[in-house]
């Protein structure tokens, strides 16, 4: 559950600071 608790916050992060980035690659 941790290993999925990890990456969900992480994307939450990134997706606030490169939403476009990470949906152009």
């Amino acid at each position: 559950d941790a290993a999925q608790t990890i990456p969900y916050e992480l994307l939450c992060a990134v997706s606030k600071r490169v939403p476009r980035v990470y949906s152009s690659k």
